[in-house]
This record gives C-alpha cells, structure tokens and sequence, in this order.
C-alpha cells in the first residue's frame, strides 16, 4: 500500500509540474516586429513608431499591455494607437493572430537638442510578461537621408536603416520619391483623403495640399504649379517630383547623377 501511495504521489508532482509549465506563456509564444527600433527627430515634429505583436500559440490570450518612459531627460508626451485608434490595454488576441500598434510621440519646436528617451512597451499574460517593444528616440538638429534610384533600402543618419514597399524612379526625366516616407521621417504630418484623391502635409507652420495627377497644390493657403503633378504607386504610395523636397518641405537635396543617390537634409529654421 506505501509503495502505490509513493507511486501516486510522484505521478501526482510530475502532472502538476507539466500543468503549470504549460500554464506558463514563453516570450517565444508572442512575436514582437519592430519595423524600426532607433528613430530621430528635429524639435516640433512628431515620432512614429510602428510595431506589431503576434500568438504563435494555439490559444486565445487575454494580452495586457503597460508602457513607461525610460532613462528620458525631457517630459516627452505620447500615444499608443492600433488602427489608427487609441490602443487598449486589456485586449484579446487570438491564436495566430497578429495586432499592429503605432507609437507616437510629441515634441515643441522649444525642445532641446539632445533630448532622448525609451519608450518602454509592456506585454503580460495571465501576469507574466511575454514580450516587450524598446523604442528608442532622440531629438537632432538635422535629419540626413539617402536615396537611391530603383534600390528600396533607404540610409538615414544615426537611424536603423529603412526597407520601403516601392523605390524612387525617374519618369519622363523627373525624380520621384516618396512623399509620406520623407515627411514623417522629418517628424510631419501626412493626411490621405481617398474620395478628393488628395494628401495634405504638416510641419512647423508650413501646412501644403497635392492632388493626385494635378500639377497644382497650396502652400499655406496660397496655389503654386509644379512641372510633374504627383503619381499613386502600388500599393498606393504617393510619390511627388524630387523639386517639391528642395522648393516647399524645406530641404537641401543633392541629386549625384553618376550614382543615382539623392541626398536630403533637413534642418528647421
């Protein structure tokens, strides 16, 4: 009888250890993307980070998410969005399901160069943490990228290098280059409405209006015409002629024909 109760005993231990093993959410069972971690930014314009949190289980969780700033010398603000909503932070996320957040912080034309911080994002599941986002920021004087023709890899100074969905073409001898990729990485606001076929931008004052296949757009309430009128790429990317960059965003931009680069630098006035 001692024998069986012994018996009985470690099969009972092994069963309980098994349970609560698989009770316990891995980090490998929640897959965080980032598509960039360090991310920089001139004084009044807005970061956006983009992430993405996947179940590779298969079970539906009940997900909490809790974000902090870190090792920051400056009161940034921020918001968590999903969907271009604000983001919960008691969601459900079934099995194999992925959800998509964006990060987006805000800084004053009054913030000082140098500003930096880390915004922390949280993962928990049944009070275990499964997975975490680091976002890194810092706040510069210019923003400095390179272009090249036909190649998708975009290089940015002191950022993680940018992989875009369409590259930069020339087209009846005009550049053309993305117009949402390039504002937001100078911290604008970019705005697409569908049914008027029209994408507005937005940094420090400056507030400008194009039109899909029209040459002519407003800056600050003011229309110009341009040579080459803006052009949709699939899967539906606004791309305006190389002039535009140089003439109304406010930026110097180095064309070197030899190598097909594109050399744009931002720097507020």
């Amino acid at each position: 009888m001692k024998k069986y109760f012994i018996c009985w005993l470690l099969i009972g231990s092994f069963l309980g250890i098994l349970f609560n093993n698989s009770a316990k959410a891995s980090s490998f069972d929640y897959l965080i993307q980032i598509s960039r971690s360090k991310i920089t930014c001139v004084p009044g314009a807005t970061i956006l980070f983009q992430f993405s949190l996947k179940n590779q289980t298969k079970q539906n969780a009940e997900v909490q998410m809790k974000t902090q700033l870190a090792n920051h010398n400056y009161e940034f603000s921020y918001n968590m969005l999903s969907q271009d909503t604000p983001a919960p932070t008691d969601f459900k996320l079934l099995a194999g399901q992925e959800k998509k957040f964006t990060a987006m912080i805000k800084t004053a034309t009054s913030t000082p160069i140098g500003s930096r911080g880390v915004l922390q994002c949280f993962f928990y599941v049944k009070d275990a943490k499964v997975a975490e986002a680091l976002l890194n920021f810092y706040v510069v004087d210019k923003i400095t990228m390179i272009l090249r023709i036909g190649n998708k890899t975009v290089q940015i100074a002191d950022q993680d290098p940018v992989q875009l969905d369409v590259a930069p073409y020339i087209r009846i001898s005009r550049t053309f280059v993305p117009l949402r990729f390039i504002g937001e990485s100078f911290g604008a606001t970019i705005g697409w409405f569908a049914s008027e076929k029209k994408v507005t931008y937005s940094l420090r004052g400056i507030q400008i209006t194009f039109w899909i296949d029209k040459d002519q757009y407003i800056v600050n309430g003011a229309y110009k015409t341009m040579d080459v009128a803006p052009e949709i790429q699939p899967p539906g990317r606004t791309f305006v002629p190389l002039r535009v960059v140089s003439e109304e965003l406010g930026a110097t931009v180095d064309w070197n024909a030899s190598q097909q680069t594109i050399k744009i630098i931002f720097s507020p006035k």
